[in-house]
């Protein structure tokens, strides 16, 4: 990590902000708690700073949104983490499913999430849990909200104090501490900020060290790269139909929770039987010579709803307007 580099990140992070696009298989991956927190960011293997990505679920079962990941490739089938064949990433069921938990039942937990990730050694805390506790190395599994304030923080240390900021940085180094103080909810907020603080190298970096006993001392606290450190890039076909399964068991108990027993159908008719039903006090003949028959208002609703549901085998967990 050198200046150079890391005012190309601020400058990245800093466009990215003003954009619309910013917004087991982990090591100490967590969310912040509400408090004030004082520690060191610090850069990963890759010497990279930040990561950022849109995801579905969480950890082990969460993964990449698929909008991401690497397209079909014909010449190279068996790509890893490639999308399959005739994927589309604009219209597919687990889009469907969360959007409709989350705008239908205000699941908002399953819908599409941005997350940012940076490491952060902390030093000190206010609101100590089981999963955050000094002394620890955390991946921060941050929101919009915390981007902002760490995009802010690193741009201004770029500009005033880019060496005090290299120091924090290196782990190997002592630097100095900074501080989150962070407000998690809808109307929460994050500031994150310097201190005048200053602590010791996380992990020490000796006279003997080699490249490769340095990265083995490290990698104890779980020390990897950031993308590999939350959710694991690429597609992954078990990992997505289980989500689809999962949002889907979810949707038919929350709807026929919403469900009186008169609008549910009957169990025992097939769904070509349904599309085939057709009341004769909703059917009426014209006068015409002809003989043909004309349905009604009512019978020509009940056809165009029920190809709806065709149309969209969705349509059954969405609720109706009012």
């Amino acid at each position: 990590m050198d200046l150079a580099k890391l005012q190309n990140i601020a400058t990245q992070l800093k466009k990215d902000k003003n954009s619309s696009n910013f917004g087991g298989e982990y090591p100490k991956a967590a969310f912040i708690p509400d408090g004030t927190h004082k520690g060191r960011f610090i850069v990963d293997p890759d010497d990279e700073v930040y990561h950022k990505m849109f995801t579905y679920g969480y950890f082990s079962r969460g993964i990449e949104d698929p909008v991401s990941c690497k397209p079909y490739d014909p010449e190279h089938p068996d790509t890893k983490g490639a999308l399959p064949e005739g994927f589309d990433t604009d219209n597919h069921p687990l889009k469907t499913l969360a959007t409709i938990l989350a705008d239908d039942y205000n699941k908002w937990g399953r819908s599409r999430k941005f997350v940012f990730l940076t490491y952060f050694y902390l030093i000190s805390t206010d609101a100590p849990n089981e999963n955050w506790q000094p002394g620890n190395l955390y991946c921060i599994i941050g929101n919009g909200k915390f981007a902002d304030s760490f995009t802010d923080m690193l741009s201004s240390l770029v500009a005033d104090s880019p060496e005090h900021l290299l120091k924090s940085l290196n782990p190997s180094k002592e630097g100095p501490v900074m501080q989150i103080i962070y407000q998690g909810g809808s109307q929460g907020k994050c500031n994150i900020g310097a201190t005048l603080t200053t602590h010791p190298a996380i992990v020490e970096r000796t006279n003997e060290d080699t490249d490769e006993t340095y990265a083995q001392k490290i990698s104890e606290l779980g020390y990897r790269s950031l993308r590999y450190s939350y959710i694991y890039p690429g597609f992954n076909k078990d990992k997505y139909d289980n989500l689809v399964k999962q949002y889907t068991e979810e949707l038919e108990k929350l709807a026929n929770g919403t469900t009186t027993e008169t609008d549910k159908p009957d169990e025992k008719t097939s769904e070509s039987e349904k599309v085939e039903e057709k009341p004769a006090t909703e059917v009426k003949l014209s006068s015409d010579t002809s003989g043909d028959k004309v349905e009604s208002p009512v019978e020509e609703k009940k056809v165009l709803e029920t190809s709806s549901a065709a149309e969209d085998p969705f349509a059954k967990y969405r609720k109706k307007p009012s």
